[in-house]
């Protein structure tokens, strides 16, 4: 990860802003009492959820619970 920035904290929600390089990898992770809402300002990204993976494009977004 190229760069990583938390905007706003609430009591039940976060924003994060995460610069990533091509080719970056994540580990995959596993939450049991937070989901996500991914979206792609720029560029394109793939995702795996429940092993299986998705192209998203940029203004495109998943959900993840």
């Amino acid at each position: 990860m190229d760069r990583y920035t938390c905007d706003n904290e609430a009591t039940r929600w976060q924003l994060r802003r995460m610069s990533v390089k091509p080719g970056t990898r994540f580990l995959l992770e596993m939450y049991q009492h937070r989901a996500e809402l991914w979206i792609v300002l720029q560029g394109m990204a793939i995702i795996e959820r429940d092993g299986e993976k998705q192209l998203l494009g940029e203004n495109r977004n998943t959900y993840i619970p």
